[in-house]
């Protein structure tokens, strides 16, 4: 078959609207020209942009938005599979 590097790939990401006004929102502050509401297509070097603006975000968000923002982090991450998991890892 072919093979395909890590900054090759891309992958189509959905976010909920309602996800995106989650995470978008003053108190939880992930930049807002990283992440996309609907279905959009992300290269990885925008996926980890958008992964380290949400891990930044954690640090100060309010405990009970913290799995939910959390799935969507992982979405990013398993979106790309095994490779990004071992280049960013997964968070719990």
């Amino acid at each position: 078959m072919f093979e395909q590097t890590l900054q090759e790939m891309t992958a189509s990401i959905y976010i909920h609207p309602d996800r995106y006004q989650m995470l978008t929102a003053s108190n939880v502050g992930v930049n807002s020209n990283l992440i996309f509401s609907g279905e959009h297509i992300y290269t990885m070097e925008e996926a980890v942009d958008a992964i380290k603006s949400i891990d930044k975000a954690l640090l100060s968000c309010p405990k009970y938005l913290r799995k939910k923002i959390l799935s969507e982090r992982n979405m990013f991450v398993f979106a790309f599979g095994p490779e990004m998991e071992e280049f960013i890892g997964v968070a719990h």
